[in-house]
């Protein structure tokens, strides 16, 4: 664990996270080990090529590197759906952010909002992190989809 010493390292890591979560939901692994792959991937520098030539032979590394084993593919495939697929109405939000930003949109009274108290006891236990818990709000707020209304206990959902 390092000091960030640029914002842009923040930035990059945002990018990267939500990059690797439409690489899981678009199913791009699945894709990429399908015929289409040649089609869709046409004009891009993940074009397939013969020779190699420095270009990506996506398709050959990935079953190269998973095995033979279709089942393998889809059980991963499966279990990491299943933990990044967001719900539509969280805007993209997973886990504990989601649940938060689900309980402040159906529970919180747009004038005075929820109170930290009332989102910590109001989120699924099974979801709740006391470790990030702080963080997750800070990032909502962040981010635009929460703000503080009367103090800085409260917090109401951009809807």
């Amino acid at each position: 664990v390092r000091e960030v010493e640029d914002k842009r390292e923040i930035d990059a890591f945002h990018l990267e996270a939500r990059l690797a979560r439409l690489f899981y939901t678009k199913d791009v692994p699945d894709i990429a080990l399908s015929e289409k792959w040649a089609t869709i991937s046409e004009g891009t520098m993940l074009r397939m090529n013969e020779e190699g030539g420095g270009q990506t032979r996506l398709t050959s590394d990935w079953s190269s590197n998973v095995g033979s084993n279709p089942k393998v593919i889809s059980n991963a495939m499966q279990q990491n759906a299943s933990r990044l697929v967001p719900d539509n109405g969280c805007r993209g939000l997973i886990g504990q952010k989601a649940e938060i930003f689900k309980y402040l949109r159906s529970n919180g009274d747009p004038v005075i909002g929820a109170s930290v108290d009332d989102i910590r006891t109001g989120i699924p236990r099974n979801l709740f992190n006391a470790i990030t818990f702080s963080s997750d709000i800070e990032y909502l707020a962040s981010e635009g989809l929460i703000y503080a209304t009367s103090d800085d206990d409260h917090y109401a959902a951009n809807a």
